[in-house]
């Protein structure tokens, strides 16, 4: 189920991810048809404040379609919040490194990211943290590591995005 007129402000969790859909009409237009042409959507184009809402799923089908029908018909969508906060990103190294590696410094670029996020989640950010992975390094090296926040318990924190700060 896809979410349309949501403005970029708010974030949509469904209740349901998937929908049955039942097409009635011609054997001959039901037994050809490309499952990429069904479309379940939810139009969220006039909501402006965070809460749940109740909605309608439209089916859009192929030419030659008599009926469309879902199930469940509507579903709930849960829309909150988006923000954003800027945070340190904190190196945290492998503590299962071979014993004839030691690293005698590392830093991260960026050294602040701007978390995005809806906002329960982002207020339970503790810290942000890169993660590099280090194999067979010999010497001093550069290396990507992928970003996670974490809240107080050190628990991912899923569904943030990082951008560099402006």
């Amino acid at each position: 189920v896809n979410v349309v007129g949501l403005s970029e402000s708010f974030a949509a969790t469904l209740n349901v991810q998937t929908v049955d859909v039942t097409l009635r009409g011609p054997r001959s237009t039901i037994e050809t048809i490309d499952t990429a042409a069904i479309g379940a959507t939810v139009d969220l184009r006039n909501v402006d404040t965070p809460g749940d809402y109740q909605r309608e799923v439209d089916i859009t089908s192929p030419d030659g379609v008599r009926r469309a029908t879902s199930s469940p018909r509507s579903v709930t969508i849960t829309v909150e919040q988006v923000t954003e906060m800027e945070f340190d990103v904190v190196v945290d190294l492998p503590q299962d490194l071979p014993r004839n590696l030691r690293v005698t410094k590392a830093s991260v670029l960026p050294s602040r990211v701007v978390a995005r996020g809806v906002q329960a989640d982002i207020e339970a950010i503790a810290q942000v943290i890169a993660k590099p992975k280090i194999q067979g390094e010999t010497a001093s090296f550069t290396t990507s590591a992928a970003l996670i926040a974490v809240d107080a318990s050190n628990t991912e924190i899923s569904g943030i995005t990082f951008n560099r700060p402006t």
